[in-house]
């Protein structure tokens, strides 16, 4: 989430982990260019949340949230 979305950690709960959109010039730089052919999708999210549930031994339910209602507004 750090490099491959430009997140940076919002919170860290014991179930969950949420992340927004990392700050400063050089992120926004990269999100602008698209560096490394990525769209950086994620970053538009105003928080990410993830939630790793383990099933049975080596296996795992994870899920991702992303609150989009600031991109519906802007259209």
């Amino acid at each position: 989430m750090h490099d491959g979305e430009l997140l940076q950690v919002k919170r860290r709960y014991p179930q969950q982990t949420s992340w927004e959109p990392k700050q400063g010039a050089l992120a926004s730089l990269r999100r602008a260019m698209g560096i490394g052919g990525r769209s950086y999708v994620l970053t538009r999210a105003t928080e990410v949340v993830g939630q790793v549930t383990p099933l049975d031994p080596g296996r795992c339910h994870v899920r991702l949230v992303a609150d989009l209602r600031n991109t519906f507004t802007e259209r």
